[in-house]
């Protein structure tokens, strides 16, 4: 499935649309507003036409095709994360035990040291 969406690009720096506001037309680096039917750009266009005019000559539209490569359910995802957090949780109570066991072994080390068998 392709999908077209349209932008505002000002050929003069390639900057792309960000807004259009009362004072003016205001564009950003790569980004910008994305259109995403050719009607809603068309909407834009006529009721900023006043920005647009004088500037015209350095404005173009840019259309990008867009194509869906692959799908993924959110339930898939979500279980992922669910488990990979449980593994986390249970390599950080096992890490845990290691460090009390290891601190124990010394304590122990060290009392049998000091008062012997």
């Amino acid at each position: 499935m392709m999908t077209n969406l349209y932008k505002i690009r000002r050929k003069s720096d390639g900057l792309f649309l960000a807004t259009a506001t009362y004072d003016g037309l205001h564009f950003v680096a790569k980004r910008g507003r994305v259109f995403k039917r050719k009607a809603d750009l068309m909407l834009h266009l006529f009721h900023n036409e006043k920005y647009y005019k004088n500037n015209a000559a350095d404005m173009e539209i840019v259309e990008l095709e867009t194509v869906i490569v692959d799908t993924h359910n959110v339930i898939d995802i979500l279980q992922e994360k669910e488990e990979k957090n449980r593994t986390k949780e249970e390599n950080r109570k096992k890490a845990d035990n290691a460090y009390m066991r290891e601190l124990r072994r010394q304590e122990y080390l060290k009392l049998h040291k000091e008062f012997g068998s």
